[in-house]
């Protein structure tokens, strides 16, 4: 409640002008370290009026139970009592000077976050500006009553003025700051709070499998090195607060060791020449990246090595494969992982030679057919598609075309004295087909 005289004072005290001159603005700060402008007032009210405000409040509400009697001051009030002097803060007036941050700072800043009832230390009845802490009984309170004193009290019990049907809940939301980046065998990292509430306790708990302590225990910086182990590691701090709040962090994070693929998804059975896509499905990404390779060796792929958990591959002939990927992290390189892939059916060429120099011959041909036909063709067998014009493409590994000619027919000889020494894509098209093949030029 911001500073005001409630109407119900029956003492009515009028400070000299000195006195009201005495007010000091001062800076306290959140849990999270937010400014929070408040200021010192003097104490208006003399032994005697404490006792009248006393016998003024048990009269009014006999059900309320004052706090350490005669307890009127005007040194501080409500908002300065719930958030700030029963954590052991600065006895202080928050909220009084009109224009002033009051004590939405403590949750707008993330020092607290809104709850439900059962879960809130602190109350703020938002319509009739008042704060008070919860009790280990839900829906009692203890509450400072403007210039009066502090109260126990249900959560409808005092000064109407307080509007006690409009309320909002609160609890404290401690984290940790540090870095979340890789932590390899031995590396010491440390986590701090990120709050100070002096005069609270700081309990830290760990992943004890992936991290050993170091340093730091009871305190707000929490130091630990990795082990030889593989995971994620996490570290978690709980606060003790000066009010008896007992509040936990999330547990944070930090992945320690090597990235492992787990498995790589994808066709497990293809064509030739289909383009077929396979997927690194790894237990740590951040910072990871992979390699790719088919064995037997033959296909294209592509990336390879690359950077990313994708890969492009197409097969060239029939038969049973191995699609492969493993991870690498600042930790060092993961095992091989496979996805096997039957690859049957479809048309093909053969290049040869290959490496070839002054010519090379392409042979184009159906893949064996995996099962007897109705006409029962022989698995064996070879189906040529007869005489047809084919556009003939041979492209650089920078992906540039470097010849382009047509042929007919089943069998052809391509000229290669012209092109240069490396390793190309030989591509074959008639239109409704396209094959490619691997091709290396050596003069």
């Amino acid at each position: 409640m911001k500073t005001k005289t409630l109407f119900l004072i029956m003492v009515v005290y009028f400070a000299p002008l000195t006195t009201l001159l005495a007010q000091s603005p001062i800076t306290i700060h959140t849990p999270k370290g937010s400014n929070v402008y408040a200021h010192t007032r003097p104490e208006y009210l003399y032994y005697q009026d404490k006792l009248d405000c006393s016998a003024e409040m048990d009269s009014l509400y006999p059900s309320a139970i004052e706090i350490n009697p005669p307890s009127a001051t005007t040194t501080y009030n409500c908002h300065s009592y719930a958030w700030n002097k029963s954590e052991g803060g600065t006895t202080c007036t928050v909220a009084y000077y009109a224009g002033d941050t009051d004590e939405s700072q403590y949750w707008t800043d993330g020092s607290y976050i809104e709850t439900t009832e059962p879960y809130a230390s602190k109350i703020h009845y938002y319509v009739g500006d008042h704060s008070a802490i919860q009790t280990s009984t839900q829906g009692v309170y203890i509450s400072k009553w403007g210039d009066y004193g502090i109260y126990q009290h249900a959560y409808n019990i005092g000064p109407p003025e307080y509007d006690p049907d409009h309320r909002k809940y609160y609890k404290l939301n401690p984290g940790i700051n540090g870095s979340t980046s890789v932590m390899c065998y031995n590396n010491q990292r440390t986590y701090t709070s990120d709050m100070s509430i002096p005069g609270s306790t700081y309990s830290w708990t760990r992943e004890t499998n992936l991290f050993n302590y170091v340093s730091g225990a009871g305190t707000t910086s929490y130091t630990v090195s990795a082990t030889s182990g593989t995971g994620d590691a996490w570290v978690r701090i709980q606060i003790t607060t000066p009010s008896g709040e007992v509040a936990t962090s999330s547990k944070y994070y930090t992945w320690v060791g090597k990235a492992q693929v787990q498995s790589i998804s994808g066709p497990s059975s293809t064509t030739p020449y289909s383009y077929n896509y396979y997927y690194a499905n790894v237990n740590h990404s951040s910072g990871t990246t992979y390699n790719w390779m088919v064995s037997p060796t033959g296909p294209y792929v592509d990336p390879s090595p690359g950077e990313v958990n994708s890969c492009l591959v197409i097969f060239y002939t029939s038969g049973s494969y191995t699609v492969l990927a493993r991870a690498n992290n600042v930790c060092g390189t993961s095992t091989w992982c496979g996805k096997g892939v039957y690859v049957s059916g479809g048309k093909s060429m053969s290049l040869f030679p290959n490496p070839a120099s002054e010519y090379f011959t392409i042979t184009l041909k159906e893949n064996p057919l995996i099962s007897i036909t109705e006409n029962n063709i022989n698995e064996n067998s070879i189906k040529s598609d007869g005489p047809k014009n084919y556009r003939i493409r041979i492209y650089n590994n920078q992906g540039m075309l470097v010849s382009n000619l047509t042929r007919s027919g089943v069998t052809f000889n391509v000229p290669a004295q012209n092109v240069l020494d490396g390793v190309y894509i030989v591509e074959v098209d008639d239109g409704q087909t396209v094959l490619r093949a691997q091709l290396i030029i050596k003069h």
